[in-house]
């Protein structure tokens, strides 16, 4: 410690001066000082620095705190177990980046006291995910038995209220399905109305733990349903916007959605989307659209030749006479589609566009011999 300035952190560390750091933890001219300490601490994993850093976890400043739980992770002594409990238990600030580190560390530590604590951590918003994420590090360190069921309602619940973000929700829905527990079937069920597909199937695959296949078929038909209207619902809210050539960003998500999933009432909105789309730029006033030949097939197998064909007629008639390189993988797309479409004016537009390159060259032959293949197939018929 410097005799007329504050002490030197990085003079200490260099020489493993463990009891000058431990004696830095408590200088109080300097809450940089004191953090600096705790985190130097934390990498020399000496075990005589354990006990004062858990009385440092009392330090009246949050960064100080913070730096002082991973310094304990690093150390990973039992004794900061109960401490470490403590803090999470009894927080009552507003800053809630310590007792969340604390959640993180017990789940590191694979202590199984810890276990309740974490469980009564789920019930508050700001620690729920941290304390789940923990109980599944503990679950893997091992099983948690009857010890893990009280989880299951608060975890639940938040599911239910849609409280965590997308990676949080299917890492949560993972440990659910781990738990094994039924009750966790009604939040699970709810995630399936969520729109990104990874989180859906990781509740899906969570609900195939829980129940006999039959019953996930009926989950899962049924929040489709649920799904399609709420989609319409947004696509009649907004349809004014697509009338006017300004769609909102969940107006395009919606009317793709619901054309990728087979269903006639998106054909108008794909058809005014697709009027919209800048080629040029390679976009439309929305991130990223694919109108693919998976969502066209899946239109014309459920629905009329007629609201097929007038998607495809927008394709056909937006994409194929534009310039540029840039548009080659959308061009190769769209042939691909086009394969699937054998009449006169899809064969003469692929042999207008199939001197483009050679990727496109190589699309349009195969496009081309699939309509052929697809003829032959009718005329025997």
């Amino acid at each position: 410690m410097g005799l007329f300035g504050p002490p030197n952190i990085g003079n200490m560390k260099s020489k493993r001066d463990v009891k000058g750091l431990i004696k830095a933890l408590k200088y109080k001219k300097s809450q940089n000082v004191r953090e600096a300490a705790a985190e130097t601490l934390g990498n020399l994993n000496d075990a005589q620095a354990v006990n004062p850093l858990i009385t440092a976890l009392k330090d009246i400043n949050h960064n100080v705190q913070v730096a002082t739980v991973k310094a304990l992770g690093k150390l990973k002594d039992a004794r900061a177990v109960e401490p470490l409990c403590t803090m999470l238990k009894d927080w009552k600030d507003d800053d809630w980046r310590a007792p969340r580190a604390a959640a993180k560390v017990l789940g590191d530590l694979g202590d199984m006291r810890a276990v309740k604590t974490l469980i009564d951590a789920l019930s508050h918003e700001q620690t729920c995910f941290n304390a789940a994420e923990a109980l599944g590090k503990l679950n893997k360190v091992q099983a948690l038995g009857e010890r893990g069921a009280p989880a299951v309602e608060p975890l639940n619940a938040m599911l239910k209220e849609h409280k965590f973000s997308k990676q949080e929700t299917i890492f949560v829905s993972g440990l659910l399905g781990d738990l094994g527990d039924e009750r966790a079937v009604e939040g699970l069920s709810a995630t399936l109305l969520f729109r990104s597909n990874e989180v859906r199937r990781a509740a899906e695959q969570a609900l195939r733990k829980l129940c006999e296949a039959q019953v996930v078929e009926n989950i899962l038909r049924e929040k489709a349903e649920i799904r399609k209207q709420n989609l319409v619902t947004i696509l009649s809210e907004e349809l004014v916007n697509l009338g006017t050539g300004n769609p909102t960003n969940r107006c395009c998500d919606a009317a793709i959605e619901l054309g990728s999933m087979g269903d006639v009432r998106a054909v108008m909105s794909l058809n005014l989307l697709l009027s919209l789309y800048d080629f040029e730029c390679n976009t439309l006033p929305y991130r990223d659209v694919q109108i693919d030949s998976g969502t066209l097939k899946r239109i014309e197998s459920t629905y009329s030749a007629d609201s097929y064909k007038s998607v495809v007629g927008n394709v056909k008639a937006q994409a194929m006479a534009q310039q540029g390189l840039q548009l080659e993988g959308r061009m190769i797309s769209i042939i691909n589609v086009f394969g699937d479409v054998y009449d006169a004016q899809t064969i003469k537009i692929l042999k207008d566009v199939e001197s483009y390159s050679i990727k496109v060259h190589k699309a349009v032959e195969e496009a081309l011999k699939r309509i052929n293949m697809a003829s032959a197939a009718d005329k025997k018929t």
